[in-house]
């Protein structure tokens, strides 16, 4: 199953953030310092050109990334570490309606591929539709026990201005089967983003052989006070 940590990750969206925990429930601790490197090209006709490179420096005090607890959040992150992993992307976005990105996390000691990402998106009038090729590095300490590759592909589609439904499908390469699937209905205006999700996938509790379980999922934001993600057909 392709599947981010959620909690706190080394990647290229949290570089220069001044917290690299998602969501609104923790705060890192300590101190440290981001450094790196941001190129943009425009281009006539062309689209644009973005690049990315760098990494985390953590000074002083504690490292809330190295502090396991009850779910490990933070630990095989790329961040429990006092100089953090690479992380790099490059986005490269002809027109309006589509985008390619390649993103990737290198161990900071041996360069050697942590995770690596290729994803594309393509937005036409009420729909949307992205595809991700993921590769990860094993995290152990997340129940994560072998390395995980697949594909990712979803699409959405807008009903109304403020009414859209949403789908998604995950493929295995290592096991060549589907292994998690999304179907979802949803609703935004300017104040409150509504949505029901109907999750299949796969839950690690630390052995070798993930179990199956179905979910439902009901998310209710103040788009003020969070992001909106409910437009993202492929998230996961």
């Amino acid at each position: 199953m392709l599947t981010r940590q959620q909690g706190g990750r080394d990647d290229d969206s949290n570089l220069f953030a001044i917290d690299k925990y998602s969501g609104w429930d923790r705060v890192e601790g300590g101190s440290r310092v981001n450094a790196g490197i941001q190129y943009t090209a425009q281009v006539n006709r062309a689209g644009s050109l973005n690049v990315m490179f760098g990494q985390s420096y953590a000074l002083f005090g504690q490292n809330s990334f190295q502090v396991g607890d009850i779910t490990n959040t933070g630990l095989d992150s790329g961040l429990d570490k006092t100089i953090s992993d690479y992380v790099g992307r490059v986005t490269y976005q002809p027109n309006q309606i589509y985008s390619f990105t390649a993103r990737a996390r290198f161990d900071q000691a041996t360069f050697t591929p942590e995770r690596f990402e290729l994803e594309s998106r393509a937005n036409f009038d009420r729909w949307g539709v992205t595809f991700l090729y993921g590769d990860y590095a094993a995290q152990p300490d997340l129940g994560f026990l072998t390395r995980r590759q697949g594909f990712l592909a979803g699409a959405s589609f807008k009903l109304t201005s403020n009414w859209v439904v949403t789908g998604s499908a995950g493929y295995d390469l290592i096991a060549h089967q589907f292994n998690q699937t999304r179907v979802g209905i949803g609703y935004v205006d300017d104040c409150v983003m509504l949505a029901f999700n109907y999750v299949t996938g796969y839950a690690y509790n630390g052995t070798a052989t993930p179990v199956q379980n179905t979910s439902f999922m009901l998310q209710l934001s103040l788009r003020t006070l969070g992001p909106d993600t409910l437009t993202q057909a492929g998230a996961y």
